[in-house]
């Protein structure tokens, strides 16, 4: 082979091995390369001797430099010291470097090492000394190893391939990440071997093993934090119930602001150019979550199936309680307080075991794989060594942080005042308490007790206020959500826990019996009282053993097996429906059992999803609701969730109410759930309008509003976005400024506001932003400022129309335009993409509004010959309308609606700009969103009925009808409201037939 052959094979191979980390900066995969390297090409001739050859080919004298056994011996091997040389045009140095001893194990070798080395080389040009040093990090990635605690400088590259924000909290953000195996140590890949995928899956080439991890990182401001976490999690360490921490890293910023681990540089930090990360095991969602993806069990084994593992945090809860350490050889105790015990920070994670009945038969595994609880972020506990002098009474602390609405009252997530440890045992309380309320009525139930604990508060400061009327008062919890009335657990909690046990199954033996725990050991307004955490997991496993004793129902066959695959499909909903939610990873993201799983799933996860709705009465209704119809509704929470009363038998029978109880009973309750039946049933996906948009916003940067909505959905809506986007599609918007959008430019500037700010991040390369008219244009920034100036800049002038057919037609033919560059250079990569518009629908520009509709024909008849994959909505519109027009109305309707009838694939999505945000991001790519209703909007007045037309506007008398076709009900034709063509409907009489 010649010469040049032999260098463009290298160097084509260097560029497969070189990776691009999350970070931006590159790195070798340096294992796959060596390989590479050390592989022959004829009989005892590899690759790497051929370069050598090539590499001294212009020599001189006879022979080589250098001997080809001290080229590659192993671990004293200098071939990726010979690639750098390679790429500064050195490669006939590597004699010099073998000689000084200046081999691949020393890398990165130090600056005065790479000077006195390129001098005895006879190398003094500085360039090439620096362009060595710098492309050496190349080669020597940092490698994660257990309990790892480095300190990496700002030349080292952090090989994190995908790396996605989970939570952003007040002194730390949480990272979903993954790293390629070869930079996880073997002590490392064994511990987290449940997380390990093969991002190559499915793609017919060879596996690609990745590592999935969470990373937690602070700045310097919160250093403390940092340190009293590590502090924590190392006491932690052998504790089964907690989340392993893996390691721990300090990384120091580049002056040039490289984005190593998300930072962008905080003056007046510890370390103003340093980021503090823990690697910690990965959860596929905390408990909050499962809550809310999960359907609730039926079976009796698969209810203690759930307790068991929950119970495991009393577990937890005990070891940091009573902590023993010996690390030393010399052991030590301490007591331990969590401080911040709350469903978020309860996470569900794979843990695997050795499998003690493992044979060797191929149908065995010699790792057993199971799903566990573990109890997570520390950050706020606190340990203190026990003496002598402790063991004379309760131990206190002052702590320093915690949540308010699983606090007790004498801790409400801050006091200045000393606590005992009973504060944990209240807040596992709390927790147990809503996982007692899943148990019985699922999500909407967790949803009504949010409602109901927050009116009761609201009742008791209105109260208060009622007696004083002083403007400066300070109610004692006047905010938040609180279990607690500031000294006592809120009536309205007891009598909710009185309402679930008349719910329960009759054949669930545990969550009565848990309530019971709750409510007279645990929940208790005396912190002394309390039982404590030795005892409580000495209860707790009195229950599960009085539970294994009862018999499971005997049920036939055919249902047994219905409820088993349905528990199963609930099993791995997750896979999909944390769907992407934390596992993010694209092609790569699930296990290739899991996949396959997953594949099993699809056929049965849709109907059986619907079945368990109906079964528990949480049918969706297909009207929204008033919220003045609730005397007292807050409009800035939740929307109650409305389960009407569960049908299922009543548990062993609930301890008898008190005259107290059923005279001041269940006010609220009864309030919220009689409100529930007058407003139909919640959607699963709970709408957000840009208001309580903007103040979930304001809660994710640190501010607060009372009666917000509830914590877990905007923890879920984060992920619900991150999930769907994962950085595979462009956000663009497209902005109507033609002189019909003046009237409602506020609004779509404080919408477009929004949006930007909840779409932060979801774009790798930033958002674009286009108008109708004009030059104004954003592209590549998620700067929510940058947008709302651009819209100040494009404001409507008086007298501009627009043409949408126009301004639409230069957005679809820059796609298509990549799109035939890819086809030219496969090796270019196209995002999807979805284009937002926010318009009146007026178009006034356009004479023939039909010339719209024909456009997106038209562009999804070209990409059909540009891009022969098989992905569904790689490109997707979502129309959002300002205004009340009507006949815009019937126009974006007909675009979304029928359209996909007349041969184009459902690729629109239209929403009022009074509904949901969510749907406005998602609807136009994400078929659960499509399919859902959005804000109800009457086109001839306010938001209120959503696109609805009365059956006298689209009945055959109003427009030219067509006969009837024989399809077992009578049809009324529709109108195509662009072309005067006419669709059939179900003439039932229903308007909600003809509605989003």
């Amino acid at each position: 082979m010649k010469h040049e052959a032999i260098i463009q094979e290298f160097e084509g191979k260097l560029k497969e091995y070189t990776r691009t980390a999350a970070c931006k900066r590159r790195f070798v995969h340096v294992e796959r390369l060596l390989d590479w390297l050390r592989s022959p090409v004829e009989p005892h001739v590899s690759h790497a001797d051929r370069l050598l050859h090539v590499a001294y080919s212009k020599r001189a004298s006879p022979g080589l430099p250098i001997a080809l056994e001290k080229f590659h011996p192993g671990d004293e091997c200098c071939l990726l010291v010979f690639c750098i040389l390679h790429m500064i045009d050195c490669e006939n140095k590597i004699h010099v470097f073998v000689r000084r001893g200046k081999i691949d194990r020393l890398l990165p070798l130090r600056w005065d090492s790479v000077q006195d080395t390129f001098r005895a080389a006879g190398v003094e040009n500085q360039d090439i000394l620096s362009r060595f040093y710098e492309l050496q990090y190349l080669f020597c990635p940092a490698k994660f190893e257990m309990h790892g605690d480095n300190d990496w400088g700002e030349e080292f590259v952090i090989p994190i391939c995908t790396k996605n924000s989970i939570k952003k909290g007040g002194t730390a953000e949480l990272w979903q990440i993954s790293v390629p195996e070869e930079f996880v140590g073997p002590t490392l890949r064994n511990i987290a071997s449940g997380s390990r995928f093969d991002n190559n899956f499915g793609s017919g080439k060879e596996p690609d093993w990745h590592y999935q991890f969470a990373l937690k990182t602070f700045y310097g401001a919160n250093y403390a934090d940092y340190s009293n976490e590590v502090d924590a999690f190392r006491g932690l360490k052998d504790h089964e119930g907690m989340v392993r921490w893996l390691a721990n890293y300090e990384k120091a910023i580049s002056s040039g602001g490289s984005q190593e681990n998300g930072a962008t540089g905080h003056s007046g930090h510890k370390a103003d150019n340093k980021t503090y990360n823990i690697l910690l095991e990965y959860g596929e969602m905390d408990l909050g979550v499962y809550f809310g993806e999960m359907p609730p069990p039926a079976l009796p084994s698969d209810i203690e199936a759930f307790w068991r593992p929950l119970f495991a945090i009393a577990d937890a809860v005990k070891g940091i309680h009573n902590l023993k350490t010996n690390d030393t050889g010399i052991a030590e105790e301490y007591y331990g307080w969590h401080a911040d015990i709350k469903p978020d920070n309860i996470l569900f994670v794979e843990r695997a075991t050795v499998n003690t009945t493992f044979d060797g038969n191929e149908n065995s595994e010699p790792v057993k794989r199971e799903k566990t609880f573990k109890l997570a972020d520390p950050g706020f506990a606190k340990f203190v060594e026990k003496t002598m002098k402790d063991s004379e009474g309760v131990p206190k602390q002052r702590l320093r942080g915690g949540t308010e609405t699983y606090g007790a009252p004498e801790y409400p997530g801050r006091s200045d005042n000393p606590v005992s440890q009973a504060i944990d045992i209240w807040s596992l309380g709390c927790v147990f308490s809503l996982a007692a309320t899943w148990i019985a009525l699922g999500y909407v139930g967790i949803s009504q007790f949010n409602q109901i604990r927050q009116l009761a508060i609201r009742k008791r400061v209105q109260a208060r206020l009622g007696q004083d009327k002083s403007q400066n008062q300070v109610i004692e919890g006047s905010q938040g959500d609180h279990f607690h009335n500031g000294h006592r657990v809120l009536e309205d909690v007891t009598h909710w826990h009185i309402y679930l046990r008349t719910v329960l199954r009759k054949t669930d033996t545990i969550t009565s019996q848990v309530l019971d725990l709750v409510d007279e050991h645990m929940l208790l307004e005396s912190a002394e009282q309390r039982i404590n955490a030795s005892r409580l997991c000495s209860t707790l496993d009195l229950i599960l053993k009085s539970s294994s004793q009862a018999s499971e129902p005997q049920l036939p066959d055919t249902i047994k097996a219905v409820l088993e695959e349905a528990a199963d499909v609930g099993s791995l909903y997750q896979t999909s429906s944390i769907r992407h939610s934390q596992a993010t990873w694209g092609k790569g993201a699930l296990s290739n059992a899991a996949t396959v799983r997953g594949a099993r799933k699809s056929i049965y996860e849709r109907s059986l999803k619907s079945i368990h709705l109906r079964a528990s009465g949480l049918e969706q209704s297909s009207r929204g609701y008033d919220v003045n119809h609730l005397e007292n509704e807050d409009v800035s929470s939740d929307p109650v969730a409305e389960t009407p009363l569960m049908s299922h038998s009543t548990s062993p029978p609930p301890r008898k109410a008190t005259t107290h109880d059923r005279t001041s009973s269940d006010s609220t309750i009864q309030t919220i759930l009689s409100y529930r039946s007058r407003r139909g049933i919640l959607k699963r996906h709970v709408p957000m309008n840009v208001f309580q948009a903007r103040e979930a916003i304001e809660r994710r940067k640190g501010g607060f509003k009372l009666f917000s909505r509830n914590k877990h959905e905007e923890t879920k809506d984060n992920l619900l976005l991150t999930s769907y986007f994962r950085g595979t599609r462009d956000i663009i918007f497209l902005v109507d400024n033609a002189e019909s959008m003046e009237a409602n430019w506020y609004e779509a500037t404080y919408l477009l506001e929004t949006l930007v700010e909840m779409a932060e991040g979801l774009d790798e390369d930033g958002m674009d932003l286009r108008f109708t008219t004009g030059t104004v244009k954003l592209e590549g920034k998620d700067s929510a400022t940058k947008f709302v100036n651009s819209m100040k800049k494009a404001r409507p002038i008086k007298g501009t129309r627009t043409d949408l057919r126009s301004s639409l037609g230069d957005v679809l033919d820059v796609y298509k335009n990549k799109l035939r560059e890819r086809r030219m250079h496969p090796s270019i990569t196209v995002k999807d993409v979805v284009l937002l518009i926010l318009t009146d629908g007026i178009w006034a520009g356009l004479d023939d509004k039909q010339l719209v509709a024909e456009k997106l024909k038209d562009f999804q008849k070209g990409l059909k010959d540009i891009d022969d994959s098989l992905k569904l909505r790689p490109f997707s519109v979502e129309f959002i309308q300002f205004g009340n027009d009507e006949d815009a109305t019937k126009r974006l309707i007909y675009l979304d609606d029928y359209l996909h009838k007349e041969g184009v694939p459902d690729i629109i999505d239209t929403e009022h700009s009074s509904g949901d945000v969510n749907k406005m991001l998602l609807g136009s790519f994400v078929e659960e969103y499509d399919n859902d209703e959005g804000a109800e909007m009457d086109p001839l007045g306010s938001p209120s009925s959503y696109y609805q037309f009365s059956d006298r506007e689209m009945s055959p008398t109003s427009i030219h009808s067509e006969p009837s076709l024989p399809l077992g009900n009578a049809t009324k034709a529709v109108q195509n409201p662009m072309t005067g063509q006419n669709h059939h409907r179900d003439g039932s009489g229903s308007s909600s037939h003809f509605r989003r």
